[in-house]
């Protein structure tokens, strides 16, 4: 509308920076969020296991062990959720700069061309409704990107495999109030998998 060239190809490097760096940073980002979500479920994991076996803690005086696993693991999470919301900070912030940077650049070309104030404001009003819609890109994005993250850690819990099952050929059991079932423990032994097996439970 203007015929500045000038104007058109600024506007468009800009946006296409713009957008390559709302993905680039969103995807650097995706690694925290996978992070964060790992040391999420291992501290609430070592938290459940200790409060459930919490005889077993106190039987081998394993107190002080127990706080210091769930201490690292609350430490790493605390460490990765802090670095995903630097990241997402740092990905406003270089939205912001660009699309502040592009106004600036914009307006200095408008007053070497000499425009008049109506035109000055005009091009200020188009390029605050050219860079509102892509406020929200990160956001879809970003709200894309831990959806699928999502989705992947569902899928690998629904395909772990239970560590005891029946053997094959295995009977039905058989309840019933006038003769109920016999349950009897054998070769049961117990230790965390980063202890070694002698100072577990044994049979």
């Amino acid at each position: 509308h203007y015929g500045s060239s000038a104007l058109a190809a600024l506007v468009f490097c800009c946006l296409f920076l713009y957008a390559y760096l709302t993905i680039k940073l969103t995807l650097w980002r995706k690694k925290f969020r996978e992070f964060t979500n790992k040391h999420d479920n291992e501290f609430h994991d070592r938290a459940t296991d200790s409060l459930i076996n919490y005889e077993t803690v106190k039987y081998f005086n394993a107190e002080k062990y127990e706080v210091e696993r769930y201490s690292s693991a609350v430490g790493s999470y605390q460490k990765y959720s802090t670095s995903t919301q630097l990241s997402l900070s740092l990905l406003n912030i270089s939205q912001q700069f660009l699309q502040q940077g592009t106004m600036c650049a914009a307006l200095v070309i408008m007053i070497h061309q000499s425009a008049d104030v109506g035109a000055f404001v005009a091009v200020q009003a188009y390029l605050l409704q050219l860079f509102t819609p892509l406020n929200f890109l990160g956001t879809i994005y970003g709200a894309i990107i831990n959806g699928i993250v999502d989705v992947r850690n569902l899928s690998e819990l629904l395909a772990e495999s239970p560590d005891l099952t029946d053997a094959p050929g295995a009977k039905a059991l058989v309840c019933s109030a006038s003769a109920p079932p016999d349950l009897e423990y054998r070769s049961v032994t117990f230790h965390y998998p980063s202890q070694d097996p002698s100072h577990g439970l044994k049979d």
